[in-house]
């Protein structure tokens, strides 16, 4: 029993960190509609986190990418489908265990962001 501690404590370090260094900055934002039923692990946490980020091109500063920076910390495979906020123009991808992930949005001209929504499903 003594040396389960020290292994829950070097968990519970590591399970805070993101990763994602373009995430941090102040241009990275969460999706338009927070849903209540979210896929979570045995600690009540949300298992995948989004965030968006607007990335200028490097040919043509006037087109801007729309990129989704995804992140699962559960040790489960979870589809998601990331749509424009009330459009049907989506992207759909599968998160798998403890993998993080670059997915492009779009791409618009002259956008400085844009607002999305998600819905997850759990794969087995």
């Amino acid at each position: 029993m003594r040396r389960v501690w020290p292994l829950l404590g070097l968990l519970l370090a590591t399970q805070g960190q993101v990763g994602f260094a373009e995430a941090t900055g102040s241009n990275a934002f969460g999706p338009a509609k927070d849903n209540i039923i979210r896929i979570r692990d045995t600690a009540n946490r949300q298992c995948i986190t989004l965030k968006g980020t607007v990335r200028p091109e490097i040919v043509n500063k006037d087109i801007s990418d729309h990129v989704i920076l995804a992140d699962n910390i559960c040790p489960k495979i979870i589809r998601v489908k990331a749509c424009y906020l009330h459009s049907k123009r989506c992207v759909e991808f599968d998160l798998h265990s403890r993998e993080k992930k670059e997915v492009l949005l779009g791409a618009m001209p002259r956008s400085p962001d844009f607002r999305f929504e998600y819905t997850e499903k759990q794969l087995f």
